[in-house]
């Protein structure tokens, strides 16, 4: 894993000459990028990428957008040309994962399947017969706001906490462009000034025609998210996958998803007897989320969701029996969490996750090693134990 931080107000971009002659103007933003890579088999063709955007301004920032611009090539390596002849496609993929039923009160039953889909943008050579690897662009996540789920305006400060969502509640904003680097912009080529730039990200920008061979370069945009307060941050993950043949796309773009999708755990104590209908923490019986509102955001709501007896057509009674009448309310509040049902599914938050980390994917390795650092005279000691050696034995 590698990290880098960097700013919009330094003078190397503040003073830089950029093309057609516009000056940049600070919004005050610092980024924190990391980039991760494995060795392991089939994870060697892989880079992650997790960008974090903070606002370090005095002044809120409204419809945000955020995004990548990829100039991607497919040539070999002493080809200096080879560029011009690649093509570009938006590739899609969806696969499904653990089908299981699922039930609650032992009278209502769900056929639940996860779905691990999206799409990839591939730049390959447009000879099929040349036999060169491509390179794929896969979006994998962004930031979301809860609140976009809270849709029962009878309970007290529900309205208000919705309209006041930053981010839309799902990750499912992703966009990918196709832009030919040697065209002029409208015409195909890519934006030139910081106002076509935020259009191109906005998907109102040309883009280019593709089926030709061509230079081409990839746009990955997602958004908008409606505002960025000062001290708040956005992030957003994508990764940029080596395809060693022109139809392996979908199945690397999957392996990059599952890759950021991580290792999904279950470290706290399930409390509760499975399948009850109000009892939900640490994520099980459909209660995903242990939901704190942010500061100065509070509300009333149940927890439960008992409308997803009479709304969600898959959930369907194993007997004749009515839907579940009894409704419950809690009061929502910044410092502390409520786990909730919040997206009326059963199938989601049925398993006790309630820890995920992304990118960590190969249990093969050994833990990390308990570090302390200690400061002297002008140096800093650093020591570690030896965990990792005593866990591989």
């Amino acid at each position: 894993m590698l990290a880098a931080d960097y700013t919009d107000d330094q003078p190397e971009a503040v003073f830089s000459a950029y093309p057609g002659g516009e000056a940049h103007v600070p919004l005050g933003l610092a980024v924190h990028e990391e980039a991760y890579a494995w060795s392991l088999p089939g994870h060697d063709g892989i880079a992650g990428f997790e960008f974090t955007v903070t606002n370090r301004g005095s002044q809120a920032l409204r419809d945000v957008r955020m995004g990548l611009y990829a100039d991607l090539d497919s040539r070999e390596r002493n080809d200096p040309t080879g560029h011009l002849d690649d093509d570009a496609a938006i590739v899609p993929f969806s696969v499904l994962m653990n089908p299981h039923p699922d039930t609650l009160e032992g009278n209502w039953v769900k056929q639940c399947v996860e779905t691990i889909a999206g799409e990839v943008a591939v730049v390959r050579d447009a000879n099929p017969a040349s036999g060169r690897p491509g390179v794929g662009l896969v979006p994998l996540s962004h930031t979301t706001d809860p609140l976009g789920w809270l849709v029962n305006d009878a309970f007290p400060g529900v309205r208000e906490a919705r309209e006041g969502a930053r981010a839309p509640r799902r990750d499912t904003t992703f966009r990918l462009y196709v832009f030919a680097p040697g065209a002029p912009p409208r015409q195909g080529g890519p934006p030139a000034v910081d106002q076509d730039r935020y259009a191109a990200l906005s998907g109102a920008f040309p883009t280019a025609r593709t089926g030709q061979p061509s230079d081409y370069a990839v746009l990955l945009a997602c958004g908008p998210f409606a505002r960025l307060e000062p001290g708040q941050s956005l992030r957003f993950a994508l990764a940029l996958v080596a395809l060693p043949s022109p139809d392996s796309a979908a199945a690397v773009a999957f392996e990059a998803r599952m890759l950021y999708r991580g290792q999904r755990l279950d470290l706290e104590p399930d409390v509760g007897r499975h399948g009850s209908t109000l009892a939900g923490n640490t994520g099980t019986n459909g209660h995903e989320i242990c939901l704190e509102p942010p500061p100065g955001v509070s509300f009333d709501y149940d927890p439960h969701c008992p409308q997803k007896f009479r709304d969600d057509p898959l959930l369907v009674p194993i007997q004749p029996v009515e839907p579940p009448g009894v409704a419950s309310e809690e009061h929502y509040e910044p410092g502390r969490c409520v786990w909730t049902d919040l997206d009326c599914d059963l199938c989601t938050g049925d398993d006790g996750v309630d820890t995920i980390r992304h990118w960590d994917l190969d249990t093969r390795l050994p833990p990390s090693p308990g570090v302390r650092a200690r400061s002297a005279d002008h140096a800093v000691r650093i020591e570690w134990d030896n965990a990792p050696e005593q866990a591989i034995r």
